[in-house]
């Protein structure tokens, strides 16, 4: 057996993993680990949902700000509403055990995640922002269902969309 650690998931947009395979380094039947610093067998695996959200303003110059739309202060209800789903979402379990909280000895069920993970706007500090990206990340658990979780999402953007 190979075992193969990867430590570049997060950040490598070409895999160290990929690069080992395309100069034949790699052999075709091994065991890939990406978790170097914690190993563990996981028993379920999460599912994945990214959702980008965009608020639309106007620009102008910030020492106008009355004649603009700023698109990042636009953005704050609907933040507000997402993390309000997070605090909910993240105290659900699955049957199954996934974690230890690392350090402590604590074990528990794997849980959903909810992470606000990127935000862009804005160009210039005395620019009123005309567009504002934030980008979801949603980790589910078995037990729940894709289109279940992503009207879950949808639902609370609405909410804040009206505030």
């Amino acid at each position: 057996m190979i075992v193969t650690l990867c430590t570049d998931e997060e950040l490598g947009v070409y895999p160290g993993v990929r690069y080992l395979t395309e100069k034949g380094v790699r052999e075709r039947d091994n065991f890939l680990h990406g978790r170097c610093s914690n190993p563990m067998i996981p028993i379920g695996a999460a599912g994945c949902l990214n959702i980008i959200v965009e608020t639309i303003g106007r620009s102008c110059h910030s020492g106008m700000n009355f004649m603009g739309v700023n698109a990042l202060e636009e953005m704050i209800p609907i933040m507000v509403e997402l993390m309000k789903l997070k605090k909910i979402v993240e105290e659900r379990r699955a049957k199954i055990y996934r974690i230890s909280t690392i350090g402590t000895g604590e074990k528990r069920n794997m849980s959903p995640m909810f992470n606000l993970d990127i935000i862009r706007s804005g160009e210039k500090e005395n620019i009123v922002p005309d567009s504002c990206k934030l980008t979801i990340n949603r980790r589910l658990i078995p037990e729940e269902n894709y289109e279940d979780v992503r009207r879950e999402i949808l639902n609370a953007i609405d909410t804040g969309k009206k505030k």
